[in-house]
C-alpha cells in the first residue's frame, strides 16, 4: 500500500516499508536513551554508594588510629615503668653483691667481680 503525503501539488509517494522502518528506529533510539538514562541512574547511585563507603572507612581508620596510638602510648608507659623498676632493682642489687663478695673474701675464698660492660654501638 502506498501512502501519498500532498494531493494539492505534485504527487509524491513513500512506501510503506520506508514507515516502518522509521517507527523501528524510532523505537530503538528511545529504548537506546532509556538505557543510557537507566546506565546513569545506576551510575549515580553507586558513585553515591562509593562516597558513603570512602567516608564510613576514614571515619573508622581515624579512629583505629587513635585507639593505636592510646594503645601504644599506653605500652610504651609500660615499658618505661619497667626499665625504672630494673634499674632500681640493679642499684639495690649492686651493694648486696658487694657485700656478699666481700663477707666471701673475708671467710678465706677467692673472688673478683666481674662487671658487665654495655654494648658497644656501632
Amino acid at each position: 500500500m502506498i501512502l501519498p503525503l500532498d494531493i494539492t501539488s505534485e504527487i509524491q509517494f513513500i512506501p510503506q516499508s520506508a514507515w516502518v522502518q522509521a517507527v523501528f528506529v524510532c523505537l530503538f533510539i528511545v529504548g537506546f536513551i532509556a538505557v543510557l538514562n537507566w546506565t546513569g541512574k545506576r551510575e549515580e547511585k553507586w558513585q553515591n554508594w562509593m562516597a558513603t563507603q570512602n567516608v564510613e572507612w576514614r571515619v573508622w581508620m581515624e579512629t583505629q588510629d587513635t585507639k593505636n596510638c592510646a594503645a601504644l602510648s599506653e605500652i610504651s608507659k609500660a615499658v618505661e615503668k619497667m626499665s625504672d623498676q630494673l634499674e632500681a632493682h640493679d642499684r639495690s642489687l649492686e651493694p648486696r653483691i658487694d657485700k656478699a663478695i666481700e663477707k666471701a673474701q673475708a671467710n678465706g675464698h677467692k673472688t673478683r667481680k666481674v662487671l658487665v660492660q654495655e654494648p658497644k654501638s656501632n
